[in-house]
């Protein structure tokens, strides 16, 4: 299904996250819905809120089932414009999916929005 890897769990060293986390001067804009219905626009150089973090989990979680699948997120990658290949969707979940069942739960996925919180 795409990327393989040799080395240990969150231990690759051909990943580089700095593609993902990296501020630049440009604005990208994250469109997702409120629960009320109405369109929510958020800069992706603010920092996130854990509000905001269970928002864009649950906008990208299609079948609202508490995983995000490969193709969920290909389809988030692809929306903003970040999808670059499928070795980049099966990277991102290696790198993030701790207990090895192949899929991004919320904890999983909070944690990595923590580590794009703690760039500067």
């Amino acid at each position: 299904m795409g990327c393989t890897s040799s080395s240990t769990k969150g231990q690759n060293s051909s990943w580089n996250p700095e593609p993902y986390t990296s501020r630049s001067t440009e604005t990208t804009t994250l469109t997702t819905t409120q629960a009320n219905g109405s369109p929510r626009k958020q800069q992706l150089e603010e920092k996130f809120t854990k509000d905001d973090i269970l928002l864009i989990f649950r906008t990208m979680d299609k079948d609202k089932n508490g995983f995000l699948t490969s193709d969920e997120i290909r389809d988030a990658l692809v929306k903003t414009r970040a999808y670059q290949n499928e070795a980049q969707v099966q990277q991102m979940i290696t790198e993030a999916d701790k207990d090895g069942d192949g899929r991004i739960n919320y904890v999983e996925f909070a944690g990595v929005m923590d580590f794009v919180n703690s760039k500067p």
